[in-house]
């Protein structure tokens, strides 16, 4: 559990069953928040640094098109 506590700030009961897809929505939606965070104009503290990175890959294993500009 502290693996979880460190990576993304905070502990959920679902952290305990990291195969459910419950877990995977929950993790998946602190680090899009985390990322949004980064990404802003306005400094904020984020929760963890556990990221989202906002890159979308096709079943090739190749970018999609559409995700090529990130602003960083």
């Amino acid at each position: 559990m502290s693996l979880w506590a460190e990576h993304l700030g905070v502990l959920e009961d679902c952290f305990c069953q990291p195969e459910t897809l419950e877990c995977m929505r929950k993790v998946n939606s602190i680090a899009k928040t985390n990322w949004q965070i980064y990404a802003a104009e306005e400094h904020k503290e984020m929760t963890g640094h556990l990221m989202q990175y906002p890159i979308q890959v096709n079943k090739d294993g190749s970018p999609d098109e559409e995700q090529k500009t990130v602003r960083i």
